[in-house]
């Protein structure tokens, strides 16, 4: 009999949780979804997990506990940049651990892009193309370059949506000077991982996590087509389609205006901003024509990653 398996992405824009198992025919099956969207470090200077942040983390996490014990299921907990940068990162576990008495494993970003493409592995059907997987989170972005089934490339950068809403967005609002200078540091900081990635004839181009989601969703919802936001697998948007969701976010010169741009989640409309400028430099730095959503990453790939060991 499978086992269920919970497994928790605790992430720097929200908590995450899956509950799933491997159906018969091999592909995940999921039962439960939970999220809270809770920002444990913003990045700033001290690089604290404030209190107030911790206390929520404990509740949320009981939370979550309660939910995998009505499934039985498994429970496998991973962090990602927001604790593994945190000056008080053992503090902060160990807390967790008393209140909880789950036990965190805080993962690097090597370890991280594995995992995202163990998840989007089970949602894409890739055969054998070389397949480029971008996965934009709130305090880093990942980049995957893989071909039957074996990583060739696999990169982490510490540009996210939560990071570079701090650095230059801070007031909410998107002047011109702002987008320019986030745009610069974007591509300063891709360029390397950009040049290794052109050396690879790429067929496929699939993306993941909530910036991107939200950009395939906005879209549906622009060109009133319907969708899914619990289904997202296999939905694609163009360069183009892309150009004019940043155009849209970007013109939008508050959150409030921002907050009523059809199709996006109210409580991402503070780092939008800088996520799209993320996405945005990335397709122009790579030359990217279209991309494809992949609604698993991280998470998912934790579960694919509890199956295989339990295998064996």
């Amino acid at each position: 009999m499978n086992r269920n398996i919970a497994a928790i992405d605790i992430g720097s824009n929200s908590f995450h949780m899956i509950i799933a198992n491997q159906s018969t025919n091999g592909n995940l099956q999921i039962i439960e979804r939970a999220r809270k969207v809770l920002r444990l470090n913003d990045f700033g200077t001290s690089n604290v997990i404030p209190e107030n942040a911790i206390q929520e983390a404990i509740a949320q996490l009981n939370i979550f506990k309660k939910l995998a014990e009505k499934y039985n299921a498994e429970i496998k907990a991973v962090a990602t940049s927001a604790v593994r940068e945190a000056s008080n990162k053992d503090e902060f576990l160990n807390r967790i651990f008393d209140e909880t008495k789950i036990n965190i494993e805080v993962i690097d970003g090597k370890k991280e892009a594995e995992l995202i493409y163990l998840g989007i592995s089970k949602a894409i059907k890739i055969k054998n193309e070389r397949v480029l997987c971008i996965d934009i989170g709130g305090g880093s972005t990942e980049i995957i370059i893989t071909k039957k089934g074996k990583i060739e490339l696999a990169e982490s950068i510490n540009i996210g949506a939560v990071r570079l809403k701090k650095m230059f967005f801070e007031s909410n609002a998107t002047d011109k000077k702002n987008i320019t200078l986030c745009r610069n540091y974007v591509k300063k900081k891709i360029s390397d991982v950009a040049g290794k990635v052109k050396m690879y004839k790429i067929d496929l181009v699939v993306g993941s996590s909530g910036t991107i989601n939200t950009v395939g969703i906005i879209n549906k919802t622009m060109k009133n087509e319907p969708v899914n936001k619990n289904n997202i697998n296999g939905i694609s948007f163009t360069y183009k389609d892309l150009s004019v969701i940043e155009d849209k976010i970007l013109s939008a010169g508050n959150i409030n205006e921002r907050k009523k741009i059809e199709g996006l989640e109210e409580k991402r409309a503070d780092v939008i901003s800088a996520g799209v400028i993320i996405l945005k430099t990335i397709f122009d730095s790579l030359m990217l024509k279209k991309m494809t959503i992949s609604g698993f990453a991280l998470r998912e790939g934790i579960v694919s990653c509890m199956i295989t060991h339990n295998k064996n």
